[in-house]
């Protein structure tokens, strides 16, 4: 099974039918699909992003959180909108077996449960997305540490891309303190921070997208410190180009066991949303 974790119903992505068509052709089931954070439908123009020594470089990718949160910033920012999470459940309406929708959202609303109840009763949500740098927030706030609980209590599974190492730090305290809460790690980000003050923790995954960023380096150092089993490939489409295609050959193209391989395409994550 092949399952892309991370993606954004925008770009490539932005159509439900040419999305399952690439999917088909490329021998992917499913895709775990997001809102691309915009208030509509438009497919964004994104720079095309080319592999380098330092794209990868894991110091620029946290730095580069700065850039796009002071970017989004100086755009007026991203106003919190369900028209891009109606979106994606009207994909997975119409191809229901191909598409897994994570709910974006933030923390600092004050009716937040009110709000997951009511998406996961109506949307049948699979997980939830959090992006610090797109809709801010502190992993120390009261509404952070609901939502937490909420989606251990209903096995949601937690996608964040985090803002900072200090937000990383906040974050492992609150996987110590609700360990029924599975959290996906987007990027690899705070790798290093999570080995040293959570390396025991059971419910941390990581993502591994998008190809132009994460080094092969980087893969294996995630495999030694957490094992193979704590993997995910994703895409982060359309944050690039030919982003799952390229992902699945560099995945196939590493140095381990078809059986590992098989792993990090789609097993792990199958496994993480009781798909298997």
């Amino acid at each position: 099974m092949i399952i892309d974790g991370h993606a954004h119903a925008m770009g490539e992505f932005g159509d439900p039918d040419l999305l399952v068509k690439l999917l088909d052709k490329l021998g992917v089931d499913k895709v775990v699909l997001c809102s691309g954070g915009f208030n509509s439908s438009e497919r964004p123009n994104v720079p095309k992003i080319k592999e380098s020594r330092i794209v990868k470089n894991r110091h620029l990718i946290m730095f580069s959180n700065r850039f796009l949160h002071s970017l989004i910033h100086l755009k007026g920012g991203v106003k919190e909108s369900d028209i891009g999470n109606e979106l994606v459940y009207s994909f997975k309406q119409k191809y229901p077996e191909r598409i897994i929708q994570y709910y974006w959202t933030t923390p600092n609303q004050q009716n937040i449960l009110e709000k997951l109840e009511n998406v996961r009763t109506s949307m049948k949500i699979d997980g939830i997305k959090l992006h610090q740098c797109v809709l801010r927030f502190s992993n120390s706030s009261s509404g952070m540490e609901k939502l937490v609980k909420y989606a251990g209590e209903y096995q949601l599974p937690i996608f964040i891309h985090p803002y900072s190492p200090k937000e990383i730090k906040i974050l492992i305290q609150l996987a110590k303190k609700y360990s029924d809460t599975k959290f996906t790690i987007a990027h690899l980000m705070g790798l290093e921070i999570i080995a040293r003050y959570g390396k025991e923790l059971e419910n941390i995954y990581f993502d591994i997208s998008p190809y132009h960023v994460i080094s092969e380096k980087r893969i294996f150092r995630a495999i030694d410190k957490f094992g193979i089993k704590k993997i995910i490939m994703g895409s982060d489409t359309p944050m690039g180009e030919n982003n799952l295609e390229r992902n699945i050959k560099k995945i196939r193209n590493l140095n381990l066991s078809k059986k590992d391989k098989d792993l990090i395409l789609g097993d792990n994550i199958a496994r993480l949303l009781k798909i298997i």
